[in-house]
């Protein structure tokens, strides 16, 4: 009877094997769900929101989004999650898109610094908070943050928030890392510590 003990053996791994995917799928489902609850409680009414979902990857600071032309997606737009600025499209084709991430050495953006222990959920007023304005640039592996003014109180842990005309709003870009304390200097610099380990993101 050996042979009827291997064939159910192996019909037995096969339903575990389809279980297993039928459960991840439910799990899959299961955190969209969370992650669009918590997008939905930043959501401005008169603005159009696309979902989209990251396709791959690149070693040039971009990722591919499943949306594009036929979705109305155009270059410049900008991808977020919840209040965190993930990139801006720069490429658009048909049905996916290009999106450009703050590590990419083309992008460059004006900043502001405030405390790190200012909850960004509730605080209305970010402008009575600002402790140096800045800009950032991607450096390829690492986010450069300089022209931090020199009087300004910035320390490590601060958050770094994207303030700039072209974004339209203000989204949280990462925490201030590595303050230069150059006294020849004009003005501070560091380094941003991004919200999302870009390297992982498909993760």
């Amino acid at each position: 009877d050996a042979s009827s003990y291997i064939q159910e053996f192996n019909e037995m791994k096969e339903e575990i094997a389809k279980l297993k995917v039928e459960n991840s799928e439910k799990l899959l489902d299961y955190s969209e769900y969370l992650s669009l609850k918590e997008q939905s409680a930043f959501i401005i009414n008169e603005r159009q929101y696309i979902q989209a979902k990251i396709i791959s990857d690149n070693s040039q600071g971009s990722i591919l989004i499943n949306v594009g032309e036929e979705d109305g997606v155009e270059i410049g737009d900008i991808v977020i999650l919840g209040r965190v600025y993930i990139g801006m499209i720069s490429d658009v084709s048909l049905y996916s898109s290009r999106v450009r991430l703050p590590l990419n050495p083309s992008s460059s953006f004006e900043v502001i610094v405030v405390p790190g222990n200012v909850d960004l959920n509730k605080e209305n007023r970010i402008d009575s908070l600002v402790k140096s304005t800045g800009v950032v640039m991607g450096k390829s592996d690492h986010i450069l943050i300089e022209n931090l003014g020199i009087n300004s109180d910035v320390k490590d842990g601060d958050f770094v928030l994207i303030r700039d005309s072209r974004i339209g709003d203000i989204f949280v870009l990462g925490t201030l890392i590595g303050v230069s304390n150059n006294p020849a200097s004009t003005n501070k610099s560091g380094f941003v510590s991004p919200i999302f380990d870009y390297g992982n993101i498909m993760k």
